[in-house]
């Protein structure tokens, strides 16, 4: 009692044996003739001892298996039937909340599924979640860390149209976003948006950008935090991401523990240098780590002419996840 709002910023009160049975009640009773001001902004219970909410969110292009497997032997472990289960180990190793995949098919969304995640996507080409609907932007969530509350698809052209390339795109191109809440804490909640801009397109890339920036302020009213990742075809210090500077930091850059891997590897192609062109920005979020993942020791499994066989899968796809 007696706080003076023009005096403090952030108020504390800690309640020694409190019980789930407890609550606190604001109240603001002004003497007579005062107007009455009470800004609460944001009120955060924590039991004594528990950490501080921390999320885990992943960016990776699993490569397209409808496109890149023709050709490759059942045991090669560029084929998306051998290395899926190295993707799996992966998986359970890192645990994340929520990864945004690029590149995904109608069959690796549902493979991915069955390592333990809710799932969402629409294919490009007509939204829906069959072979024929292409490339999604799935969206994967660990839904004993978080529950999605509301997702969507848009494409990124001039006017939105379904299944339409953008300006200089030589692909059709999407971004599909989700808002989650903590499990248990409903009332901490984020949004998710995932994309992959043009490989090609330099005046598509910049115009996406503009364009995903505008939509975030359409399904984000409230100003929740937002992770914006995927592959951006382009290095983070390109003039297309200014735009973004004034919300948005690069978690790979204020990281207190990071590096500055390649993410685009090409398989490990002999000669090929690699391309950092994979990211993830955050707004409203305090970023501890950044990590590219780049073991190389998980094994893929599969089977040839009927007898089970594993082995080494150096690369998950031709880009480490980040």
């Amino acid at each position: 009692s007696g706080l003076d709002y023009l005096k403090f910023t952030e108020f504390t009160c800690q309640i020694n044996g409190a019980t789930s049975e407890t609550y606190l009640e604001f109240t603001s009773a002004p003497e007579s003739g005062q107007f009455s001001r009470w800004f609460i902004d944001d009120i955060c219970v924590t039991r004594s001892g528990e950490t501080s909410d921390q999320i885990k969110v992943m960016s990776f292009n699993v490569n397209n298996s409808l496109t890149e497997d023709s050709g490759l032997m059942d045991t090669d472990p560029k084929r998306w039937t051998v290395r899926r289960h190295a993707i799996s180990e992966m998986l359970k190793v890192e645990k994340p909340a929520v990864m945004g995949g690029q590149e995904v098919t109608s069959v690796q969304l549902s493979d991915i599924a069955g390592f333990g995640y809710g799932a969402y996507g629409a294919g490009r080409t007509d939204g829906g979640v069959t072979e024929e609907s292409g490339e999604m932007m799935g969206i994967f969530y660990d839904e004993s860390q978080v529950t999605m509350e509301g997702s969507g698809t848009f494409w990124l052209n001039e006017d939105g149209t379904v299944g339409e390339k953008g300006w200089d795109a030589g692909y059709v191109r999407i971004a599909s976003w989700a808002r989650f809440s903590l499990a248990g804490k409903p009332y901490k909640k984020f949004i998710v948006l995932n994309t992959h801009l043009d490989n090609t397109g330099a005046e598509s890339r910049k115009q996406s950008i503009i364009k995903i920036k505008n939509k975030l302020k359409e399904i984000n009213p409230n100003g929740l935090p937002v992770v914006l990742l995927g592959d951006f075809n382009i290095v983070a210090r390109d003039r297309i991401f200014d735009v973004l500077k004034p919300d948005f930091v690069d978690t790979r850059a204020v990281a207190p523990e990071t590096d500055s891997n390649p993410t685009y590897t090409k398989w490990g192609e002999e000669g090929f240098a690699g391309r950092v062109i994979d990211h993830i920005f955050s707004s409203g979020f305090d970023i501890l780590k950044y990590r590219t993942i780049n073991d190389r020791t998980y094994r893929g499994k599969g089977t040839f002419f009927g007898f089970p066989f594993d082995e080494t899968c150096p690369y998950l796809s031709d880009h480490d996840p980040v």
